[in-house]
C-alpha cells in the first residue's frame, strides 16, 4: 500500500526535485518495509544531483557537500555560503534529522502548489531530436493530422525540440505529413521503402546512426504517431539528469521504475530515449538485425551498456504490459493506443 502512495506523492509534487527529499526524509519518518526499501534503492543515488537541480525553489546548499557551487537562489535567507556554516548546518540536519524532514517536506508541499508546467518553462531542455517512424498508414496519418498539432504547441517537452519523421509509407503521403510540422524550425523529412514490419522499425534507426542524424543531440526520443507524451514533466526532469543515458519501457513488465535491470527484460521500440553519444557508430545495423529478427531484442542488445552501467530509467508507472509491446498504464506518462477516439480525448486534455 505505502508503494503506490509513495509513487503517487513523488509524481504529485514538483517533477524536479522532489524525490530527493522523500528519500532521504522518508526512511526516518515511518518504518518501510524490505519491499519498500528496495523500491527506493533503484533511484537513492539521484538524490545529491536532483538536489543541485532544486536551488531555484528551495536552496539546499546546506546539505551539499561544502566545494558544491550554488548557481542561483530564490531564497536568499537559507543561502549558506561559508563552507565552516554550510558543514555546521549539514551536521545539525542530521542530528535532528526527524525534525528537518518534517520542515522539508511542509516546503516542498508549499512550492509544489504551483504550476508544475510553469516550472518546466523556464528550464532549460539538453537539445533533443523527437525521432518520429511511421509506415504512413491511414491511422497513424490521421493521428498526425489531428492530435500532433496540439501536441506539439501545448506541450513543455515537444515544443522545444526538433523533429525527423522517418517514414516507410507510400511516398504520396509525403507532403501531408511534412505540412503538418510547417511550423517546426528544425523539421526533417526521411523516406525509404518499406522492408517489413520489424525490419522497418530497426531500420529507422540504423539509417539515424550510419547517417549521422542523430549527431550533436544529446537525447533522440523515438516514438510512433499513435504514442502519445501526455505528461512530460517526469521525462523533462529526467532528461536534464546527468547521470541518465535512457529511459525504456519494458516489454515484460519486469522492471518498471528506477535503474531495475534484469537478463530477462525486453525494451519497447514504440517508445524510448536515449543519448546517441552512448551508441556504438554500428548500433542497429542490419547485421545485428538478422542475428535477432526482432526490433525490441535488438533494441534490447544495443542498450546492454546502458542497462549493465545502471545509467537508465523505467518510465514510471506503466502496464500491464499482458506479453505486448505497447507502452500502456493507467497513470503512464506516455500512452500508445490505437483508438482515434482516444486521440481526439487528448485534445480536450491538459498536456503538461
Amino acid at each position: 500500500m505505502f508503494s503506490r502512495d509513495f509513487k503517487k506523492i513523488g509524481h504529485s509534487l514538483s517533477p524536479r526535485w522532489p524525490k530527493c527529499i522523500l528519500h532521504w526524509c522518508l526512511p526516518s519518518l515511518i518504518k518501510l518495509s524490505k519491499s519498500d526499501k528496495k523500491l527506493l534503492q533503484g533511484e537513492i543515488q539521484d538524490t545529491w544531483m536532483q538536489l543541485k537541480w532544486s536551488v531555484d525553489k528551495v536552496s539546499y546548499y546546506c546539505l551539499l557537500p561544502p566545494n558544491a557551487t550554488l548557481q542561483r537562489t530564490s531564497m536568499k535567507f537559507v543561502h549558506v555560503r561559508s563552507k565552516k556554516c554550510a558543514s555546521n548546518v549539514k551536521f545539525m540536519f542530521r542530528r535532528y534529522k526527524r525534525v528537518s524532514c518534517l520542515v522539508l517536506l511542509s516546503v516542498v508541499c508549499l512550492f509544489s502548489l504551483e504550476d508544475p508546467q510553469n516550472q518546466l518553462a523556464d528550464s532549460i531542455l539538453p537539445k533533443t531530436l523527437l525521432y518520429i517512424t511511421t509506415a504512413a498508414s491511414e491511422r497513424h496519418l490521421q493521428f498526425l493530422r489531428f492530435t500532433w498539432p496540439t501536441l506539439l504547441r501545448e506541450s513543455n517537452l515537444l515544443s522545444k525540440v526538433d523533429i525527423v519523421v522517418f517514414s516507410t509509407g507510400d511516398s504520396v503521403h509525403n507532403e501531408n505529413i511534412s505540412a503538418v510540422f510547417t511550423h517546426v524550425p528544425a523539421f526533417t523529412l526521411i523516406h525509404e521503402p518499406n522492408p517489413g514490419r520489424q525490419e522497418g522499425a530497426n531500420l529507422a534507426m540504423s539509417i539515424a546512426v550510419e547517417r549521422g542524424i542523430l549527431n550533436g543531440y544529446d537525447w533522440v526520443i523515438r516514438l510512433n504517431p499513435d504514442v502519445f507524451i501526455l505528461n512530460s514533466s517526469w521525462i523533462f526532469s529526467t532528461l536534464c539528469d546527468p547521470l541518465v543515458d535512457g529511459i525504456f519501457v519494458d516489454c515484460r513488465d519486469i522492471c518498471q521504475s528506477g535503474n531495475c535491470n534484469n537478463p530477462r527484460v525486453k525494451v519497447h521500440t514504440d517508445f524510448f530515449a536515449v543519448r546517441p553519444s552512448k551508441l556504438r557508430d554500428d548500433s542497429f545495423s542490419m547485421k545485428t538485425f538478422e542475428k535477432f529478427s526482432n526490433a525490441e531484442l535488438t533494441a534490447t542488445f544495443e542498450f546492454q551498456d546502458i542497462l549493465q552501467s545502471g545509467r537508465h530509467r523505467w518510465l514510471p508507472d506503466t502496464g500491464p504490459m499482458k506479453s505486448s509491446c505497447r507502452v500502456r498504464g493507467k497513470n503512464s506518462p506516455v500512452i500508445h493506443s490505437h483508438s482515434l477516439k482516444f486521440g481526439r480525448n487528448v485534445l480536450t486534455s491538459e498536456i503538461l
